[in-house]
């Protein structure tokens, strides 16, 4: 190849890395971050990223040099019970790693960083809290105007990264001034976002986030929902109105995902419009961990009644230690008037069948007829896979 094709390829890329950064800096100046305010949140962001690669930086380093009695410490926290649930199927090599001895320190070391265990010295922590909440104080001094560009940062895009937290606990710490800004995000199509921009409106106790929040209690995620109920029994009677707030807790019950919420919430408000719904689930609870509903139905019923002048028997946890199971129990709840526990009732009738027990059938086919369409979609399901099964 000759210097003068040489040439006019290098001239070629040149131009083309120019077309490149030109389109880049227009899609910038469209997005916003091209300006100052932008620019400032995005330079918080990027402090806030070098700070956690310092701090894992100094936990490995920590934990590396640490001493033998020191480490085996940090190794029995990070395999405690209560800290069994971080580890999942896709980090079963390093559950192996913390059940057994490593021969590799290194590996050790970087299976604890996995699963979270970041030790630090006691120094090292309060270094890290300081500059932390420093960086979100920061943020939540550049007021309403900067919200857009901190909330950007809540997006799926951050999902696996901490700043989705960090612009969580910098729009709380700016507090009335954060509601009204974010509200737009909720027609937004990342589910992640508009989970956090309620997770925000739920916690800053104000009351111009009541409608944003009302709102948000018909979006398709269970989670938004569920934080949108969260936040309306946090603001209250006083803003949201005492029956109002009555009439939506007792319409979530019916909702899978805000059923804890909903009896946590007629607990502390609830009024005898309440007790028929919550003495349905205390008496057809059905499904994984489903007593633990009932029992909370069952407190929730007797603090209705004390605040009513009626006084009650305290309920006793091992009363509720067990859901319905049998077939006729199941049946029973498949028909009774909460939608999710109807649907509860109808799963476990479906593995009731997978084991060989045909007189759910007729429990099945009866909810082909439910009032609810989900219902009936979920019970031709369920009587699909089963005749599936008898045929295989």
């Amino acid at each position: 190849m000759n210097a003068g094709v040489k040439l006019s390829i290098f001239l070629q890329v040149v131009a083309l890395l120019a077309v490149q950064s030109g389109a880049g800096a227009a899609e910038n100046a469209a997005a916003g971050l091209d300006d100052p305010l932008w620019m400032q949140v995005q330079g918080v962001f990027a402090q806030a990223e070098e700070l956690t690669a310092q701090t894992e930086q100094r936990s490995r380093e920590y934990l590396l040099t640490a001493p033998d009695d020191e480490f085996a410490k940090v190794y029995a926290r990070a395999t405690a019970p209560q800290a069994q649930a971080r580890v999942t199927s896709e980090h079963a090599q390093y559950e192996y790693l913390l059940e057994t001895t490593a021969k590799d320190r290194q590996e050790l070391v970087e299976a604890l960083l996995d699963l979270g265990a970041r030790p630090l010295d006691e120094q090292g922590r309060t270094d890290y809290r300081i500059r932390h909440a420093g960086l979100v104080e920061r943020l939540a001094a550049l007021g309403s105007g900067a919200v857009p560009a901190i909330a950007s940062r809540m997006s799926d895009a951050y999902r696996s990264t901490s700043d989705a937290a960090l612009a969580r606990e910098s729009l709380r710490k700016m507090g009335p001034g954060a509601i009204e800004p974010p509200v737009p995000l909720l027609d937004s199509d990342d589910e992640w976002l508009r989970r956090n921009v309620v997770g925000v409106l739920s916690e800053v106790a104000d009351g111009r986030a009541k409608d944003a929040l009302l709102r948000a209690l018909d979006d398709e995620s269970g989670t938004v929902r569920r934080y949108a109920l969260q936040g309306l029994t946090r603001l209250g009677p006083d803003v949201v109105g005492a029956e109002e707030l009555v009439v939506i807790l007792i319409r979530h019950l019916e909702d899978a995902s805000c059923l804890d919420d909903a009896i946590r919430g007629l607990g502390r408000y609830g009024d005898e419009t309440a007790l028929e719904p919550l003495l349905v689930i205390e008496r057809f609870g059905v499904g994984r961990d489903k007593f633990e509903v009932r029992h909370s139905a069952a407190r929730a019923v007797n603090a209705i009644l004390n605040r009513a002048g009626v006084q009650t028997e305290e309920t006793r946890w091992e009363d509720y230690d067990r859901a319905p199971g049998s077939c006729e129990e199941l049946a029973a709840a498949a028909c009774c008037p909460n939608a999710a526990l109807r649907s509860d009732a109808i799963a476990r009738l479906k593995r009731l069948a997978a084991l060989g027990d045909s007189e759910v059938v007729p429990s099945l086919r009866a909810r082909q007829q439910d009032s609810d369409p989900t219902i009936q979609a979920f019970a031709a399901f369920a009587l699909t896979e089963i005749a599936s099964s008898e045929v295989n």
